[in-house]
């Protein structure tokens, strides 16, 4: 990874919510690599990528069965949420071929 990049990461993703990482990323924008970053985080769900962040966030205070225990129910949760057929359905193009509602909200 480049020394450049890392300084980013550490600017940015140092915040607790991902709307002020959104935030910090945007005044970061012009840098390929930002640029990158808000590309993918505008295609996916704000939903998941919070949860994601929570997760790691946990992770931090637990050990290894715990993490793999957290995991797993996160996981069969959201498999077992209707949202996730939708979305499945849609990223593997059997789906409507409208985008996901997404307001723009983070």
């Amino acid at each position: 990874m480049a020394p450049s990049h890392v300084k980013i990461i550490n600017r940015c993703f140092m915040y607790d919510t991902l709307e002020e990482i959104y935030e910090h990323l945007e005044k970061e924008r012009g840098h390929p690599f930002v640029d990158e970053v808000l590309e993918r985080m505008n295609k996916n769900s704000p939903l998941s990528m919070k949860l994601g962040l929570e997760m790691v966030r946990r992770a931090f205070r637990m050990d290894y069965k715990a993490v793999l225990e957290m995991e797993y129910r996160v996981a069969y949760n959201k498999i077992m949420d209707s949202d996730f057929d939708i979305g499945m359905k849609e990223v593997l193009g059997i789906g409507t071929g409208k985008p996901a509602p997404h307001n723009g909200n983070w």
